[in-house]
């Protein structure tokens, strides 16, 4: 299982900054490669800024986690309709306001 690094994390990956039912994403950062429950979070902690991964529509890299059943997601796989293509869980539709803090 792949662990979310962050401030107050609980077992889905909700952190004390974002702690909505709904919270349940993990984004990994490009340079240390490490997922985040929130780019807040890995600023807190890290000594760089959260580093967006750049995104193409054929990119099969794996840099979303959902944290109810850890399975790890390419971004199309993310986007494609708004809830975990393993679980079913839904995600916070508000998370796209932060888009381009962790994809480019």
């Amino acid at each position: 299982m792949k662990r979310i690094s962050g401030i107050g994390v609980d077992e889905h990956g909700r952190c004390s900054h974002y702690d909505s039912e709904y919270d349940v994403v993990a984004n990994q950062c490009y340079e240390c490669r490490t997922y985040y429950a929130c780019y807040h979070c890995h600023d807190e902690m890290e000594e760089h800024s959260f580093k967006a991964w750049p995104v193409s529509k054929d990119s099969q890299v794996k840099i979303i986690l959902c944290g109810v059943c850890s399975v790890e997601m390419n971004y199309d796989q993310y986007k494609q309709s708004g809830s975990c293509p393993n679980c079913g869980h839904q995600f916070n539709s508000k998370c796209a306001n932060h888009e381009d803090i962790y994809f480019c």
